[in-house]
């Protein structure tokens, strides 16, 4: 039996982790000498009951109408390649929903620290991404699995890092557009960076420019009040930090000539289009993801006043503001549109989706409450190929936003 410790000096994002870190040789000393004491027996019986605590939490089954199951018996290899070549099998599917929730339980514990870009598998030095969180849509999608499978625990590590990046991004909102609140960039990491990340210089507006993180990852505070109805967590915790983020965006937001609020500039993350001119740029005004994600922070923001009955001129000064926001709009194709104008895509089968955040994992749009709009999102959907491109398998398929991807989580770590 090979027993091995690994330890860190990180001892939070604030902190020095050489002269104000942990001692990473006494703890993992100390967990080798505690773990050598017990038989291997203990301490795999010890390692399930830990895992099954979480894990036996929620079943998910879809019926195989074939009534054989005879992938069940194939290796996970061959499945996965048949799945690609459009081969039926929905206990893959089952498969891999309980898969994201085993990655979640065992990389989703420290406080502070969320699962990350490659997990706690990582074999490089310096892993793809840095192994960073990426708040375009990645870090996101590895929790929209939490609440809704029964693993509200884990969300932790999440929600007391939000609040460790609102601590930096009220500095850079300041430092850097001279405005109220807090505002987080594309990316950030262990130490809750919150300013834009350029690659050394050579970063594209399209994605180390976009600065909509904050109100994205504000949602995950709501949602988890909504699952828990915990108001105190509500009030002390969440509602602050949601202000906050949306206090920058009411700074942001300016009267367009027509009369609605937008902002400018505005992005629609790593994706181009081609204006009028036949020009390629990625630099435009109200794109529908930004727009999308303020409506819906601005909504959240409004619910969870009334719910703390507080805060009540606020509340109104947020309806307001929201009845201006530019509208949603469908293309010429049928589609949402995803930039301000109906202008086509640089690459029409572009891997993000970023304008279905109204769908998923926002609540702007529904097939019952706006019908012509969930009609254009699934348009979107057909015109980006999601289809085709569905069966490819882990790390290639898209991330599913307005798919079953509220059950089914996308936990590949990187590429989606």
């Amino acid at each position: 039996m090979l027993l091995v410790a690994a330890t860190t000096s990180f001892n939070g994002y604030d902190k020095c982790p050489d002269k104000d870190g942990k001692d990473e040789n006494k703890l993992a000393e100390e967990i080798i000498q505690k773990v050598t004491k017990k038989a291997y027996l203990t301490l795999l019986s010890s390692h399930i009951s830990d895992y099954q605590f979480y894990f036996n939490r929620f079943s998910f089954q879809l019926t195989d109408t074939t009534k054989t199951n005879s992938n069940a018996i194939l290796p996970s290899d061959q499945r996965l390649e048949g799945y690609s070549k459009g081969a039926y099998d929905p206990g893959l599917e089952t498969l891999y929903c309980q898969y994201g929730r085993y990655l979640l339980i065992s990389s989703s514990r420290v406080p502070g620290v969320p699962a990350n870009l490659q997990g706690i598998w990582n074999k490089e030095l310096r892993a793809p991404w840095s192994s960073n969180y990426t708040i375009n849509i990645n870090t996101q999608m590895n929790y929209w699995p939490v609440e809704v499978t029964n693993l509200s625990e884990l969300h932790w590590p999440l929600l007391s890092f939000i609040g460790s990046l609102a601590k930096n991004g009220t500095a850079i909102a300041k430092e850097f557009y001279n405005m109220h609140g807090w505002v987080a960039h594309h990316n950030t990491d262990i130490w809750a960076i919150a300013n834009p990340v350029g690659d050394k210089g050579h970063g594209d507006p399209k994605w180390a420019n976009w600065n909509q993180g904050a109100g994205w990852l504000s949602q995950h505070l709501w949602e988890h009040y909504r699952f828990t109805g915990d108001k105190t967590f509500l009030k002390e915790s969440a509602y602050p930090i949601m202000k906050g983020a949306a206090q920058f965006y009411l700074d942001w937001l300016i009267d367009d000539k027509d009369g609605y609020l937008v902002v400018s500039p505005s992005l629609s993350p790593e994706n181009d289009f081609i204006d009028a001119k036949g020009q390629h740029s990625s630099v435009s005004v109200a794109t529908t993801m930004d727009m999308s994600i303020m409506w819906d922070l601005f909504t959240n923001l409004i619910d969870a006043s009334t719910a703390l009955n507080t805060d009540t001129e606020f509340r109104n000064l947020l309806i307001e503001k929201r009845k201006k926001f530019y509208p949603l709009h469908i293309g010429h194709k049928g589609n949402l549109q995803e930039w301000n104008k109906d202008w086509e895509d640089v690459d029409p089968q572009h891997r993000h989706v970023s304008h279905l955040f109204g769908l998923h994992p926002g609540r702007q749009i529904s097939p019952v409450i706006t019908p012509d709009f969930a009609a254009a999102a699934k348009k979107t959907l057909e015109i980006r190929g999601m289809r085709e491109r569905a069966g490819a398998g882990p790390g290639k398929s898209i991330s599913g936003q307005g798919c079953l991807m509220e059950i089914m989580p996308t936990c590949c770590y990187g590429s989606y």
